[in-house]
């Protein structure tokens, strides 16, 4: 049996627009455009569309995700302008974007998504009390950065609310990564892996740690596919964290965090189960797993020890 895994470096090699950088710089577009033309006005939609265009082509967007995104605009006003309008508030949008700006003026052209909420889960787990100075913290889009930068103590029932406000920010942010994925899944692949090319029709399940469908629109539809991380367009999208509290006894620790937590979120949401069917048909000796654009960083560790009694090939 043959295992194909993938992960984000797949997709770049396909020439996709799927790093958090490229996510992170279309919300900017539409938050502009949202800022600079009263997007919320405006019904003629030849105009918003052209409007769009001009700034993404200047921050540099993929030009064909930039006509896709400009024809989903033209098609759906309603819809974008209240996907525009919503995104200025987010306090995980204004935080991942003040973290990418200040990574880049130290020269560092990326972010990374779940190393910046790890850091904040594991302050929230580690505070002990918490004190408000604002009664309307829990509304403001930098909500996030105070609180990463506070050094007084919380009351405990603000942490629990903050908590809360946090998951639900994060939810929204969820959609709105869902939604790019979606315009992304629009694009054509044009570009094509002699490696995957080679090995494309011997491949008896694919390992997705992408939100994207890519393998089995290029090269071989009828793979049965599990998406780790859940699938674009399913409504099963997960931004997942190792577990961050070492003691199994802090009990209330993990509960407090427990919706950002890999385990929590792939039960919820019913994702990364497929994986285990497929290493149960396993023969003894007769398995081979390719792994194409992954990290095989800890994160995903339990899947990668899964796949350990197969000959390992990393491509």
């Amino acid at each position: 049996m043959i295992t194909l895994v993938v992960g984000n470096g797949f997709d770049l090699e396909h020439e996709l627009p799927t790093q958090y950088k490229d996510f992170l710089k279309f919300l900017r577009v539409l938050n502009e455009l949202n800022n600079n033309t009263s997007f919320g006005g405006y019904k003629d939609n030849v105009y918003l569309g052209s409007k769009f265009k001009s700034l993404a082509t200047s921050e540099g967007l993929n030009i064909e995700l930039v006509n896709v995104a400009t024809a989903w605009i033209c098609e759906d006003v309603s819809a974008s302008v209240k996907f525009a309008s919503s995104i200025g508030s987010n306090s995980w949008v204004h935080y991942f974007q003040t973290i990418y700006e200040e990574n880049q003026i130290k020269g560092e052209d990326w972010i990374d998504f779940e190393n910046e909420i790890s850091k904040v889960v594991r302050k929230l787990e580690e505070e002990s009390t918490f004190l408000m100075k604002q009664s309307n913290f829990f509304y403001k889009k930098d909500s996030i950065i105070e609180f990463m930068k506070e050094r007084d103590n919380y009351t405990i029932e603000c942490k629990n609310k903050l908590a809360e406000y946090f998951i639900k920010e994060m939810d929204s942010f969820i959609s709105f990564l869902e939604k790019y994925i979606s315009l992304v899944g629009e694009l054509e692949i044009n570009h094509t892996s002699d490696d995957i090319k080679s090995i494309a029709g011997k491949v008896n399940n694919l390992i997705s740690f992408n939100y994207t469908d890519t393998f089995r629109r290029k090269y071989n539809k009828s793979v049965t596919a599990d998406f780790v991380h859940g699938k674009a367009n399913e409504n099963n999208i997960i931004l997942d964290i190792e577990e961050t509290i070492e003691n199994k006894d802090e009990i209330s620790k993990k509960i407090l965090c427990i919706r950002f937590k890999k385990y929590f979120q792939r039960i919820y949401k019913k994702t990364g189960l497929g994986y285990k069917e497929f290493l149960s048909k396993m023969r003894k000796g007769k398995n081979i797993a390719y792994f194409f654009g992954h990290s095989l960083s800890i994160n995903d560790g339990d899947i990668i020890k899964c796949n350990s009694s197969a000959v390992l090939h990393i491509i």
